[in-house]
């Protein structure tokens, strides 16, 4: 039986242009950028975060994966 707080998975992918690196930057570093016009990105990344909900901690682990057609 497995121990500690619960594990949970988010994976961006999706259409470029459509705020994927924007959800993860957000994710990660708690920040966003207001700036206009859409910037491609290439790659892969991942993140985990610890939160505390309904009195009890909760892991999110956040994969982003971004191609360009």
């Amino acid at each position: 039986m497995a121990t500690g707080a619960p594990n949970y998975k988010i994976i961006l992918c999706g259409e470029y242009g459509v705020g994927k690196s924007s959800l993860f930057r957000r994710f990660m570093n708690d920040t966003f950028s207001e700036e206009r016009g859409k910037k491609s990105s290439i790659g892969l990344d991942q993140a985990s975060q610890c939160f505390h909900v309904n009195g009890e901690d909760v892991k999110v682990l956040c994969n982003f994966i971004s191609v360009i057609k």
